[in-house]
């Protein structure tokens, strides 16, 4: 196919159609470039029997003589545009030097102009009609000049021999010219649907055939009830690697692992590189669904051992594994999906591991589409403000001390949403940043409003940092200017932080904590004990307290090993000198023991649940604003 940004304008053959129209137009295109040819054929020999100039003769002969073998190499490599562009342009040039040099005028050439720059247009656009007009009009100015100084126009051989002569030329370069085009023609054409369904690096088939005999296999399992599967494998790390070794050794990797797999697969099997560096394999027209099914968990077993095999590059063994994700059809269906369940079946078999095999399954994938849906949803939700805060009294000595806030979704379809379910998500999509900083704006906010109440301005307020939100590099200059723009007393504020937080660049999240903790604002570290629970925190980190995990408290009364980590935690904290508080109290016995060990702040239902703004300031009001009021009382 001509590119487009060859096309001349003004609606042309080419334009509509290229070079790939219809028989009759390329025929039409030899006979006129063959023609044009005999034509200066016919001048040379009308020169050499007048007997006159043959220095320029010789010239004259020259130039057709490269011109004409010139055209048929290019017709034999295929570059059809070029001889076309020369069918417009070389006959109308050159015929203007046989009259300006030679001042030969032969009369049936005049007359050959009109027809040409006619044809010219059709083939070529109106853009060369207008410089082969343009030879015309020159011609013709020509002719009157030297008819005007007194010329005579050359007379032609006999007219017989003449057009004899004229028809013998033209039909033998046609016929040549005709045969060598349409062979290349033929070439270019094999040459383009090669390249179409081929992948240059590999040899293998590329997407768009292995997508086409998907296709067909769907169709054929639906019409002759046969089984088939598609195996999708994905080279583990392969970006890592190509980031560490260059694009050369990647190329390399990506050929040995294709022909590796090229002696796996069998004569009856679609091999084919899908992408960058993932390979897809189609078996199909099997007639047992069972059969198949162990046939193709051989294959990929066979496929994970053969690539995990050190793989030689630049005399350096490297070791490489895949993961192969399977969909098994066996009846009508979409190749995209198909596709699509393969692709998931590699994401899933990822996430157990890599050099894995996995079948693709429904209820995982499921899962998958559920969690993107959330995903999405959370993402509108920051936008639209669909998340609210919940408050649960932290109670010391009977009496609420301050609140944990609690981040809440209220989806406009499912209601309200608890946090175990989308922050995981959040965390994963990297959302934990922005709902982060939302929760800390609004703490602020509200610890700011609490200052000109008098019962609420002795009260604190936890707030749940995660770890990607300390290790932000503006994490402490954004948070100062949020208790500068708020007004809040920073002493109120608290940060609840898991040791995840402290995994990888632990020096960056101490600096932030000792940054803040110089502002006043205070911390707790959550969940000690379920975790890496390394010592060596309690005794370099800024820290106020240390929250026992209710998995811990749960089972505190039944499990011993439970109770002797609780006493555990209580005697640590102690000892550095930090307060002790025990989340998920539900239950007044649970209260009794950990006043036993040493624990006299609690926060969980069996005080109070989470509850809204309104709701938790009504509440602290009715427990402190009396002097004498009494402490509070656990919830039957």
């Amino acid at each position: 196919m001509i590119p487009q940004d060859t096309q001349e304008e003004g609606g042309s053959w080419l334009a509509a159609g290229g070079l790939e129209g219809t028989r009759s137009h390329r025929a039409f295109l030899h006979l006129f470039w063959g023609g044009s040819f005999a034509l200066f054929l016919m001048l040379q020999g009308y020169a050499l029997w007048a007997g006159d100039n043959p220095p320029m003769r010789l010239v004259f002969n020259a130039v057709f003589l490269a011109c004409a073998l010139g055209a048929l190499v290019l017709l034999q490599r295929g570059h059809i545009r070029l001889v076309t562009q020369l069918t417009g342009y070389l006959p109308p040039a050159l015929l203007l030097l046989v009259i300006c040099t030679a001042r030969s005028i032969y009369i049936p050439a005049v007359a050959a102009l009109p027809p040409m720059v006619v044809v010219t247009a059709w083939l070529l656009g109106r853009r060369a009609a207008f410089w082969v007009t343009l030879a015309a009009v020159l011609e013709v100015m020509g002719v009157g000049l030297y008819l005007h100084l007194g010329g005579l126009p050359r007379m032609p051989p006999p007219e017989p021999l003449q057009y004899g002569i004229t028809l013998l030329v033209y039909l033998l370069i046609s016929l040549s010219i005709g045969l060598l085009s349409e062979s290349s023609h033929r070439e270019q054409i094999r040459i383009a649907q090669e390249h179409a369904f081929v992948d240059g690096l590999t040899g293998l088939a590329n997407r768009r055939l292995f997508m086409e005999r998907l296709g067909q296999a769907l169709q054929d399992s639906q019409n002759h009830q046969r089984h088939g599967a598609l195996l999708l494998i994905d080279l583990d790390q392969f970006h890592r690697f190509g980031a560490a070794f260059g694009a050369r050794l990647g190329n390399s990797l990506l050929m040995t692992v294709a022909e590796r797999l090229r002696q796996l697969t069998g004569p009856d099997m679609t091999l084919a590189r899908l992408g960058s560096d993932v390979f897809g394999v189609l078996v199909t027209g099997r007639a047992h669904g069972g059969e198949l099914l162990l046939e193709v968990t051989r294959l990929a077993d066979q496929i994970t051992r053969a690539i995990a095999l050190p793989i030689h590059l630049d005399g350096q063994p490297q070791s490489h594994t895949v993961t192969v994700g399977i969909s098994a059809f066996d009846g009508p269906g979409s190749a995209d999906d198909l596709l699509h369940q393969a692709e998931q079946a590699v994401a899933q078999g990822k996430a157990q591991g890599l050099g894995t095999v996995h079948f693709f399954d429904p209820a995982l994938a499921e899962a998958a589409q559920h969690r993107a849906r959330l995903e999405a949803d959370l993402r509108r939700a920051l936008q639209l403000g669909q998340l609210l805060l919940h408050y649960q009294p932290q109670i010391r000595d009977g009496r609420p001390t301050g609140a944990e806030a609690l981040v809440r979704w209220q989806h406009p379809e499912r209601g309200l949403i608890a946090p175990a379910e989308f922050i995981p998500v959040a965390e994963a999509c990297g959302l934990i940043v922005p709902l982060g900083q939302w929760v800390l704006e609004q703490a602020c906010q509200v610890l700011a409003h609490w200052r000109q109440d008098p019962v609420l301005a002795a009260m604190t307020l936890s707030v749940n940092v995660s770890a990607h939100q300390v290790q932000q590099p503006g994490f402490v200059l954004h948070l100062r200017q949020l208790l500068e723009h708020s007004g809040c007393d920073p002493h109120r504020l608290k940060l609840e932080l898991t040791e995840s937080a402290f995994i990888g660049d632990e020096a960056t999240a101490i600096g932030a904590m000792t940054a803040l903790r110089a502002l006043g604002i205070r911390f707790s570290l959550d969940d000690f004990g379920t975790g890496y629970s390394s010592l060596s925190h309690l005794k370099k980190l800024p820290l106020d307290q240390i929250k026992i995990d209710q998995s811990f408290v749960r089972d505190l009364l039944d499990d011993p090993d439970d109770a002797a980590i609780t006493q555990v935690i209580t005697q640590l904290a102690r000892n550095f000198g930090m307060e002790v508080m025990a989340e998920g109290v539900e239950l007044p016995a649970q209260r009794s023991f950990l006043e036993s060990l040493g624990c006299h702040a609690f926060q969980g239902f069996l005080f109070a649940r989470p509850q809204p703004l309104l709701t938790f300031q009504a509440f602290c009001h009715e427990h402190l604003a009396a002097p004498g009021t009494p402490a509070l009382m656990p919830r039957a």
